[in-house]
């Protein structure tokens, strides 16, 4: 509650059109790298990764 009346005493600026457009484009090129480097850290990982089969472990031996 104690905050809540402390941000309403705070008036809110207008940042204008070119700073909201720059904030926009910083945003999505900041996701488009994160993205590509999960994306390579996935490629690593998976050549690393040696697929075994599963099920010959878990045969029943008669």
């Amino acid at each position: 509650m104690l905050s809540n009346q402390m941000l309403s005493g705070i008036p809110e600026v207008d940042q204008g059109t070119d700073a909201k457009i720059k904030n926009i484009i910083s945003t999505e090129d900041s996701k488009a790298r994160l993205l590509a480097e999960q994306q390579n850290k996935n490629k690593d990982s998976e050549t690393s990764f040696v697929p075994t089969n599963r099920t010959v472990i878990y045969v029943q031996q008669n």
